[in-house]
């Protein structure tokens, strides 16, 4: 199943929320999830295209006449009654829960999504809004989504996508200005390790995901083994690479390889910086979203116009969008075959994982 997914429409126009339900249709979405932040006028099920809707209402529009009698095809949530069971899978539906994430740190916020889906028999997916930008906590048996919101984000109108079946989870959104920029894709790996010798395959598999995907520039942040230094299955990349500390520069590489320097570790792509830590991975997984900020605005005291900031070591792909700075982890690669994308300048991050099919 695919489900667009989108908070906080609050009293956005009609038209704009029409331009949603567009890109919901060209990108095949089965159904739509809206993490409340809804008005009345805008609880009708033409205007969402006739989609089967689960849809979250807030504390207050519990006992509004307005919200008694839902659209047809719509499924609504509570609060304290936040489970809808979508056939092979159950979902939780809610509107605040992002302040958990806001103001605990990743692991306690991982702590409660677990507890959640294995007190509701296994709820695979989280959805919430009301902080007005895009999370993404990745979880194990259960992932937290916060869309962004379609009024008054950090930029444009945002929304995302969830395939149920591939895992693959897309953060967008319809941009309000346009710029000149010529659209390109960065694809992010991290935490490779020895995965040449799990999976001889591995490289050619993930250069079709991102040739599928129109990458031009790869960054890998961190924990590559010495001999998968310059790939020839990366050829067509530009490849930007971090050593940890004690791993040796290689006495040569192809020149499509680029070593991440310690001392000014931003690649710039197209005007667009990113700075890469691999171990900022775990401090981030120790922070709540609010102690992230602050780590990233020291950063950017240090290493003016950071876009992005790219670490790893942790298991679980994350996602915390800034108001000028995004971060992300794309997940262990070794383990899981995790990746990441960026595509810019519409700022669309996916985060995907290396199918297992020949390479």
């Amino acid at each position: 199943m695919i489900l667009g997914v989108l908070s906080d429409t609050h009293d956005i126009d009609d038209d704009t929320i029409r331009l949603i339900i567009d890109e919901f249709r060209a990108r095949k979405v089965d159904l739509i999830i809206h993490c409340g932040d809804i008005e009345a006028k805008h609880f009708q099920a033409d205007l969402f295209g006739n989609f089967k809707v689960v849809c979250a209402l807030i504390e207050e529009q519990r006992l509004q006449k307005e919200f008694t009698f839902s659209p047809a095809g719509w499924a609504i949530t509570k609060p304290n009654d936040r489970i809808v069971n979508l056939g092979n899978f159950k979902v939780y539906v809610g509107h605040k829960r992002s302040w958990d994430f806001m103001i605990h740190s990743e692991a306690n916020f991982e702590k409660v999504i677990s507890d959640i889906s294995l007190e509701n028999d296994g709820v695979r997916w989280m959805f919430a809004g009301h902080t007005h930008h895009q999370i993404y906590k990745q979880g194990t048996p259960c992932s937290f989504i916060n869309p962004g919101a379609i009024q008054d984000s950090f930029d444009g109108h945002c929304f995302a996508i969830v395939d149920t079946d591939t895992k693959e989870v897309v953060f967008s959104r319809n941009p309000l200005v346009q710029n000149d920029v010529s659209p390109f894709t960065v694809g992010i790996v991290s935490d490779t390790g020895n995965i040449s010798q799990l999976d001889k395959g591995f490289w050619a598999k993930l250069k079709q995901e991102f040739s599928e995907r129109d990458v031009s520039t790869v960054i890998h942040g961190g924990n590559i083994k010495p001999e998968d230094i310059g790939r020839s299955e990366l050829s067509s990349f530009q490849v930007y690479y971090y050593l940890m500390d004690g791993q040796d520069v290689p006495e040569s590489t192809p020149e499509n390889w680029y070593l991440i320097s310690r001392e000014d570790p931003v690649v710039e792509i197209a005007g667009y910086r990113f700075f890469v830590e691999y171990g900022l991975g775990v401090d981030f997984f120790e922070q709540s979203e609010i102690q992230m900020s602050q780590s990233v605005r020291k950063l950017s005291k240090k290493y003016q116009h950071v876009d992005f900031v790219i670490c790893g070591l942790v298991h679980n792909a994350l996602f915390a969008e800034g108001q000028e700075v995004k971060i992300v982890n794309p997940g262990d690669a070794r383990n899981q075959r995790k990746f990441a994308t960026v595509c810019l300048p519409r700022s669309e991050v996916t985060f995907g994982q290396v199918r297992l099919r020949r390479s």
